[in-house]
């Protein structure tokens, strides 16, 4: 046998061998393809079987209260940052919890401030504007606050003091050590919350004035938004916040809401 004869063979042999290995690859991949049609067909059929989609309801229960638990986790910390109270936490603008409060209960009051705070949300907080809510005690005017600043935390993930009850406020400015820092958060800060305004000590003419004056007319300046909440009346909180502070408030950047009704306080359902 001549030498090209030889070589024309091996590679005749060669190729002969390549083309069975190809041939046995292609039948194996085609054997998986079928395999794993046949596994998607047997999910499909389970997903649509009763016991398949109760098993998947299951999952994605659990997987939505994962991350509900953990937003919730992150909340509760940046709470502390922040300054809302530990029994606000749990506080939404989603509705009121009707197991909360004994059968019978008026919630009328409550549920208008609670609507009065998603509505600044979606339409005078991306301006930059104030909101008041003032009036009766025990209608979630508080609560409706704390439920901002959460929703604002989980859109905006904001760090830092934004919520001051009036009177631990002017308490903590009579550090003079702190009172720079303090106030130089309260002209700045992203959102501002100033609770239970009008119950706090003071008198005419002391430092307290010129704070809340600073602080109205520095933030409606730099269209900053804040909530602020009372339960004075408009005319006790006009007369409270003086002349120019209640002026800003009726012109564009501020909302008055008076909220009018009967307190829930002490009638949560045991």
């Amino acid at each position: 046998m001549s030498e090209p004869t030889a070589v024309g063979q091996h590679v005749d042999g060669l190729m002969a061998t390549l083309g069975r290995v190809k041939e046995k690859g292609l039948q194996a991949m085609q054997r998986q393809e079928a395999e794993e049609a046949k596994r998607l067909e047997e999910r499909r059929a389970w997903a649509a079987s009763p016991d398949g989609q109760a098993t998947i309801a299951e999952q994605k229960r659990v997987a939505a209260a994962l991350r509900e638990a953990a937003r919730f986790q992150a909340w509760t910390e940046a709470a502390k940052q922040i300054g809302v109270q530990r029994r606000y936490l749990k506080a939404t603008i989603g509705g009121v919890d009707l197991a909360q409060f004994l059968p019978g209960t008026d919630l009328t009051a409550i549920r208008a401030t609670i609507e009065r705070v998603r509505r600044y949300l979606r339409d005078d907080h991306p301006q930059g504007r104030a909101l008041v809510l003032c009036g009766t005690p025990g209608t979630a005017k508080t609560y409706g606050a704390s439920a901002a600043l959460r929703v604002l935390f989980e859109h905006n993930t904001y760090r830092g003091q934004m919520f001051w009850n009036a009177t631990v406020l002017r308490t903590s400015l009579m550090n003079l050590d702190r009172r720079g820092a303090i106030i130089e958060g309260l002209l700045t800060a992203p959102m501002l919350v100033l609770d239970d305004l009008g119950i706090e000590y003071t008198r005419e003419g002391d430092y307290w004035e010129g704070v809340l004056d600073t602080i109205f007319v520095t933030r409606e300046g730099d269209q900053l938004p804040m909530i602020v909440t009372s339960n004075l009346s408009l005319e006790k909180l006009a007369v409270k916040l003086g002349p120019r502070s209640w002026d800003r408030l009726l012109g564009e950047w501020g909302t008055i809401f008076e909220v009018v009704g009967e307190s829930v306080r002490g009638k949560e359902a045991a």
